[in-house]
Order: C-alpha cells, then structure tokens, then sequence
C-alpha cells in the first residue's frame, strides 16, 4: 500500500496539487473517476456525495477485482483526498457482487 501512496503522491506533485486544493470536492472526486480511467481498463467509476466531506465511490463491471486490488485503490483515494488539502482522509473499501464500494471521509 505504501508503494500504492508514494506512487499516487508522486503522479500528483504537479499542478494538480495546487488545482486540487482551491476544487469542490465534487470535481475532486470527479478527477479520481478520470484517474481511474487512465490506469484501469476495467468497468467504470461512480461517485455519489451523501453528505459534506462524503462520498461513495463505486468501481462496477468489474466482478474478479482481487483483494489487494481494492485495497490499492482505496490507498490510491486517500491519497488522493490527502494530497488536495482534506484532512483525515479515511477509505473503506469492500467487495460487491460488480465490484467494490468504497465509503470515504474527510475534514476540510
């Protein structure tokens, strides 16, 4: 997982770190749904905001997921959340019958 953070914190030690801390969360969970699309070639990424400084996102179509597989991404997520200034990010992830769901959480 470390291996995972290094990776994610690495590919967004860019511009886009500054972009993302000025975002909504909205359009940030809305980027993840892009990075996704550039590094898996497998089902689809859904996000869906059910409070404040909440999300649940949802790989689908993506049935044989591995457990280390959904374990990355959520490590990818947080990373995600920690590198645009959200505080305490927290990903749980777990199997479903299409995929995963993930709930995350966060302070700003």
């Amino acid at each position: 997982m470390e291996v995972t953070r290094v990776a994610q914190e690495e590919m967004l030690h860019t511009i886009y770190r500054i972009l993302m801390r000025i975002t909504t969360d909205e359009a940030l969970i809305g980027w993840t749904n892009t990075f996704y699309a550039k590094v898996y070639d497998t089902g689809t990424l859904s996000s869906v905001f059910p409070a404040p400084g909440r999300a649940n996102v949802t790989p689908a179509g993506w049935p044989t997921i591995s457990s280390l597989q959904i374990a990355g991404l959520a490590a990818g997520i947080e990373t995600t959340l920690r590198c645009a200034g959200r505080k305490e990010p927290r990903v749980h992830g777990k199997r479903t019958a299409d995929g995963a769901l993930y709930t995350c959480s966060w302070r700003k």
